[in-house]
């Protein structure tokens, strides 16, 4: 049987849980399996001897067009280092080298100078989502990265939750744990 938690007090250990048919059921932090503490909302599934588990909610197929387009969802710290920040040092290392390397008398290239602006402006939007889908993975609102915004302990706080921080574990409002 299903139903989905109502309420769950961490100090006290207790919650309630609402069944399809209407049903409140009460239950004690001792019956719960999941990894993470209770969260309101959460859909659970009653087991052996009055025990609950959650649901577990899968997470999406990775796409590139998700993972560099949509703000919607979780990205490891792993896949943001692997798959974005990794990839966008080395194509800014590339021009930079390609065009030190080709620039003439003066000391100028107008085509690496074109190739990098080309390269910030196309990846803002992408940097933008992955940052969100970052923040996302630790529970906090994309509007924190307004924080950035704020000299030198803004910027090194968002810096450390998007590049540094591990995954908060279990489910939140924003995905499936992505490391389950």
């Amino acid at each position: 049987m299903r139903g989905k938690i109502l309420e769950f007090d961490e100090v006290t250990g207790k919650g309630s849980v609402a069944t399809p048919d209407g049903t409140r059921v009460d239950f004690a932090q001792d019956q719960w399996l999941g990894v993470a503490p209770p969260a309101v909302g959460a859909e659970v599934e009653f087991v052996e001897e009055g025990r609950l588990m959650p649901v577990r909610r899968h997470r999406r197929p990775f796409t590139w067009p998700w993972f560099l387009f949509s703000i919607q969802g979780r990205v490891t710290r792993r896949e943001y280092w692997l798959k974005y920040q990794l990839p966008w040092i080395g194509s800014f290392l590339a021009v930079v080298v390609i065009g030190w390397l080709t620039a003439d008398g003066s000391g100028h290239n107008a085509v690496a100078g074109a190739a990098l602006a080309f390269l910030l402006i196309a990846s803002a939007w992408p940097g933008f989502a992955v940052q969100v889908k970052r923040m996302h993975d630790r529970n906090f609102s994309a509007w924190y990265l307004l924080l950035g915004g704020v000299p030198f302990l803004g910027e090194y706080w968002v810096m450390a939750q998007v590049a540094f921080m591990p995954s908060k574990r279990g489910d939140n409002r924003f995905g499936p744990d992505p490391l389950a």
